[in-house]
C-alpha cells in the first residue's frame, strides 16, 4: 500500500507539469539501444527504488508493460539524490541522456519527490539469448531488479570483477572480426551472454576468488558501464566454488613429453619474484609432471631460468634435473628451453633473426628458437622442436592497426618458410602463436603456419606449407578444452602444438595442466598454491617412442604411487602390493627427512583391504607439524630410489 506523503518523505520539491511528458520507465527506455528521449526533460511516473548508491538510484515501474523488449527500470543521477532507501517509491523530472551506453535521468534542473513505500516488484528471471541482434538481448534487463543462476567464465581479476554468463555452454572466442565485422570476412559475435559481475557493487560482500566454474544464484541489478552489461547483487548470493586446477598424466616408460608455458614477465626484479618462483616450481613439476622438453616464453633472462631449474632440481634430483637455454631477443622477454638431462644433449639455434619488416623493424623480436636432438633409442630417432612467440593481438583494430597486421602477416609467412624446410625431419612446433586456431579476420597466423585451410582473412594465407601439417591442439581436444587463455571472460586457444607426420614416434595425447585461466587472479599471491602461477594454461604432448615401445627389457617399472596433491593431514599415500619390503619417506626441498622412515609390510603400515598385502598398503602420513609448502615423497625399491612431488597444504 502506498503511504500518504508527509513533509517528513518530501526530500525535494518537484514543480510537476502533469501531462506534458510524464513518462514510465519504460517509456523513456524504449526497445532500441538508446532511448528514443535523449536530451529532452520528462517527468518520470511513481516507480520504487529497486538498488542505490550515493548520488544515483535505480528505479523501476511497478507494473511494467509485459513487454519483454522493453526494459522496465532506469537511473536516476544527481548529487540531490543522497542515498535513497531501497523500496521508497519516487518520481522525479530531469533531462534524459545516454552515457556509457545507459540511459539516464539527470541534470540541470533535475528534481524529485518521495512519494511512500512499496514492496519490490517481483524480481525478473536473467536469461539470455545468444541469437546475434542489432539490439543485444541483455538490453531489455538495464537497471531492472533481477534473479540470476550465473556461472563464471572470466574468473575474479584483482579489481574483483568476474565474468558470468546464464547459457549452458561455456562462452569461448569464435571466428573473424567482432561485429559488425567486414563485409566478406568471418564475424565474431563478441558472445552477447557475457556479463561483468561485481559482487560488492550494492554492499554485498566481496568475493574476490571466484574461479572459472563456480555457480551462484541471487538478486540484483543489471546495468550497462562502458562496456559492457554489469551485473551486482542487492541480496546475499549463494556461491558454489569450484577447483580450477587439473592435473596431466604420468609419463609412461615409453614416452617423451614436450611441453609449452608462458611464464608471464618472469623477472627478478619483481618485488613478487620469489613468490612467482615458488608457484611455477610447483606447477611444473605438480601438474605438469616435469615435462622432458619445456619451451617457454616472456622469461628476462638466463638468471630466472637458472633459479627455476634449480627449484625443480630441489623439488626432484632426477626428474627436475634440467638444462637451462635461453634465446635472444629485442625486447625484454626471451624463449627459452628447460630440458631433462636424462635425454641428450640438444643443439639449440633461432630462426629469422636477420630478418625484417616490409614496413621497417625487425620481424621477430623473440626470434622462433629450434631444438635438435638424436633421441637415445635403438634407431636413433630425429627430433626437432620449433619454439614461438609471435606478436600480440594487443592493438589490432586501433590507432597501429596497420603495422600490428602487418607484422602478424609476415611473421606468419616466415615461420611457414621454416616449416616448410625442416618437415623433412620430425618436426613439432609449440609455443605461445597469439593466435587462434581460426582466422581473427585479419590475419590467419595458425593456418597459415600449417596449410590448413582459412575461413578468410584480410591478408589472406599463401601458399606455402603443402601438404598440410597436423594441429594437434585441434585435433586432440575436445572444443570445450580447446583454450589457453581467457580474455574479458572468452576462453580462447592462443597456446598451441602443431606437427608434420612423425617417424619413429607415436602421437599419444596431448593435455592442459589448468589452473592459471580458470583460477582467480587472487591467488597469484598465494605463495602455496599453484593456481595464478601464470596467465597461460601450459600443456603436455606425449609422444610414443616406437622404438621403446617395442623393446620390453629397456622399460623400467617405477610403482604406480597415488595419494592426493596437495596432501593434507588425514590424506592416505597408497602403494601397491610390489612395494612390499620397501621403505616410504617424506623429505623437505634441501634432502632432509621430515618424516619417520616407514617399511611397507611392517606392523606399523595396515594393508589396503583385510590382513591380505595382495591390495597394496595405504600409510596416513602425519603431517602435522609440517609447515605448508613443497616436499618430496622418496621410496626404495632395493637399489632404486623413486621420488614424487608433494604439496602439503593446511
Amino acid at each position: 500500500m502506498k503511504l500518504l506523503l508527509t513533509p517528513l518523505l518530501i526530500l525535494a520539491v518537484m514543480p510537476v507539469a502533469y501531462g506534458q511528458n510524464l513518462l514510465h520507465t519504460y517509456d523513456i527506455q524504449g526497445a532500441g539501444n538508446t532511448s528514443p528521449f535523449i536530451g529532452q526533460t520528462v517527468i518520470v511516473e511513481s516507480a520504487v527504488v529497486v538498488a542505490s548508491g550515493p548520488g544515483f538510484a535505480y528505479i523501476q515501474d511497478l507494473q511494467g508493460d509485459n513487454d519483454p523488449s522493453t526494459s522496465d527500470g532506469l537511473l536516476l543521477e544527481d548529487n540531490s539524490l543522497g542515498q535513497l532507501s531501497v523500496g521508497v517509491l519516487v518520481t522525479a523530472r530531469g533531462i534524459v541522456r545516454e552515457f556509457d551506453r545507459q540511459t539516464s535521468l539527470a541534470g540541470p534542473g533535475f528534481t524529485f519527490s518521495v512519494l511512500g513505500s512499496e514492496p519490490l516488484p517481483v524480481p525478473v528471471e536473467l536469461l539470455v539469448d545468444t541469437t546475434p541482434s542489432e539490439v543485444p538481448d541483455l538490453e531489455k534487463y538495464e537497471g531492472m531488479y533481477v534473479e540470476f543462476d550465473v556461472t563464471v567464465g572470466g574468473p575474479s581479476r584483482n579489481s574483483g570483477n568476474a565474468n558470468v554468463y546464464t547459457t549452458d555452454s561455456r562462452p569461448m572466442r569464435e571466428p573473424g572480426i567482432e561485429a559488425p565485422g567486414i563485409d566478406g570476412l568471418p564475424v565474431y559475435d563478441g558472445n552477447p551472454e557475457l556479463m561483468t559481475y561485481n559482487p560488492d557493487g550494492f554492499g554485498q560482500s566481496d568475493n574476490r576468488f571466484l574461479n572459472a566454474g563456480a555457480t551462484f544464484s541471487g538478486r540484483g541489478v543489471l546495468f550497462e558501464d562502458g562496456c559492457c552489461y554489469e551485473l551486482a547483487p542487492t541480496e546475499p548470493v549463494a556461491y558454489s566454488s569450484s577447483d580450477p586446477t587439473t592435473v596431466v598424466r604420468d609419463i609412461q616408460n615409453d614416452e617423451i613429453t614436450i611441453a609449452s608455458l608462458n611464464l608471464l614477465n618472469f623477472d627478478n626484479q619483481e618485488s613478487d619474484f620469489d613468490v612467482r618462483l615458488d608457484k611455477l616450481t610447483s606447477y611444473i613439476s605438480t601438474q605438469m609432471g616435469y615435462p622432458q622438453i619445456l619451451a617457454v616464453q616472456e622469461a628476462w633472462g638466463i638468471q630466472e631460468l637458472d633459479a627455476l631449474a634449480f627449484q625443480l632440481r630441489q623439488t626432484n634430483p632426477i626428474d627436475g634435473d634440467y638444462r637451462v637455454y635461453l634465446g635472444t631477443g629485442t625486447g625484454d622477454i626471451s624463449n627459452g628451453y628447460l630440458v631433462s638431462a636424462q635425454l641428450p644433449e640438444p643443439s639449440i639455434s633461432e630462426l629469422g633473426i636477420n630478418e625484417f619488416l616490409s614496413i621497417g623493424g625487425i620481424l621477430h623480436d623473440r626470434p622462433p628458437m629450434l631444438l635438435s636432438m638424436e633421441l637415445d633409442d635403438t634407431e636413433q630417432t630425429r627430433l626437432q622442436v620449433l619454439n614461438l612467440h609471435m606478436r600480440s593481438l594487443n592493438g589490432i583494430e586501433g590507432s597501429s592497426s596497420d603495422f600490428v597486421r602487418t607484422k602478424r602477416f609476415e611473421q606468419s609467412v616466415s615461420v611457414a618458410n621454416m616449416v616448410e624446410d625442416l618437415r623433412n625431419e620430425n618436426l613439432v612446433i609449440v609455443g605461445d602463436f597469439n593466435a587462434f586456431e581460426f582466422s581473427d579476420g585479419y590475419v590467419d597466423v595458425l593456418n597459415q603456419i600449417t596449410g590448413q585451410p582459412s575461413l578468410g582473412a584480410e591478408r589472406l594465407p599463401q601458399s606455402i606449407v603443402n601438404p598440410s601439417i597436423q594441429n594437434l591442439t585441434v585435433d586432440l581436444l575436445n572444443p570445450e578444452e580447446r583454450y589457453s587463455f581467457v580474455f574479458q571472460g572468452s576462453a580462447q586457444m592462443l597456446d598451441h602444438c602443431v606437427a608434420n607426420e612423425l617417424e619413429g614416434l607415436t602421437v599419444r595425447e596431448l593435455q592442459f595442466a589448468r589452473g592459471n585461466t580458470d583460477g582467480a587472479s587472487g591467488f597469484a599471491v598465494n605463495q602455496f598454491s599453484t593456481v595464478r602461477s601464470s596467465d597461460h594454461d601450459g600443456f603436455v604432448l606425449f609422444l610414443g617412442i616406437d622404438a621403446l615401445t617395442s623393446t620390453e627389457s629397456i622399460v623400467s617399472n617405477k610403482p604406480d604411487v597415488r595419494f592426493p596433491n596437495p596432501f593434507t593431514s588425514g590424506d592416505v599415500i597408497n602403494f601397491p602390493p610390489e612395494a612390499s619390503g620397501s621403505r616410504a619417506q617424506i623429505f623437505d626441498l634441501l634432502g632432509r627427512p621430515v618424516s619417520p622412515v616407514v617399511r611397507l609390510g611392517s606392523s606399523s603400515v595396515l594393508p589396503q583391504v583385510g590382513n591380505s598385502l595382495e591390495n597394496g598398503f595405504n600409510w596416513s602420513a602425519d603431517v602435522v607439524g609440517l609447515v605448508q609448502g613443497s616436499y618430496i615423497l622418496n621410496l626404495s625399491v632395493g637399489k632404486e630410489v623413486y621420488a614424487w612431488p608433494m604439496i602439503i597444504k593446511k
